[in-house]
């Protein structure tokens, strides 16, 4: 499965968060006793801080290989610190199907939201739910989207229902975004086990969301 994390709180250095503890997110992508399951498929991570040029964007790095394997991470994690960060190791099936590129790594970002959003869970069909989910989303986050991944197109279909940025507005645009993929899975005869786990953050902001669908 993949591994999430998000931070808010003082600026603090990245490397506590990303490379220095003993179960710190990178030495989780290899933990001997999950070997079949490493998260080979990549990993990233968005942060804010206000030492940024523009502190007002996260800092987004992104990369399709194993995040302990990836030479960049102790060049460019200890000049970095943040006060609010999500960081994401990507598990994918091993197979020719898998498209590993930047574009399918997490954490996701669009123009016109303040949110960016990382997922440990998936949804199946999803493909084929778009026939009619489509409909529920925004051009202007579709015209955005560069990849082959379900939690890139969820958080289209999100951010699309989204009405406003208040807790209240996000467990609204949630609740309906769960409504509208059931009413498709059902429409299209696709009811099947689905588990979403996103994490959805913003400056000084963190919501998570643990849902399954279609038991």
């Amino acid at each position: 499965m993949c591994r999430v994390l998000a931070y808010i709180g003082p600026e603090i250095p990245v490397a506590s968060l990303l490379l220095e503890p003993d179960n710190s997110l990178i030495k989780q992508s290899l933990d001997p006793e999950l070997h079949p399951l490493l998260q080979l498929a990549g990993w990233g991570f968005g942060a804010w801080s206000e030492h940024l040029l523009k502190p007002e964007e996260p800092f987004r790095y992104r990369r399709p290989m194993a995040a302990f394997y990836d030479d960049n991470a102790e060049g460019m994690i200890p000049s970095l610190q943040a006060s609010t960060l999500l960081a994401h190791v990507r598990a994918a099936s091993y197979n020719a199907g898998t498209v590993l590129a930047d574009e399918n790594c997490h954490p996701f970002s669009m123009e016109g939201t303040p949110w960016i959003v990382a997922q440990n869970g998936s949804l199946p069909n999803w493909q084929l739910l778009q026939r009619e989910l489509l409909t529920h989303c925004k051009d202007e986050y579709l015209e955005q989207m560069r990849g082959t991944t379900d939690t890139e197109f969820l958080y289209v279909l999100l951010i699309s229902l989204l009405k406003g940025d208040s807790d209240e507005d996000v467990q609204a645009g949630f609740e309906e975004m769960l409504k509208v993929i059931l009413q498709a899975m059902k429409k299209l005869d696709l009811v099947d086990l689905a588990k979403l786990k996103m994490a959805l953050v913003s400056p000084n902001r963190i919501i998570g969301v643990n849902y399954g669908l279609g038991h």
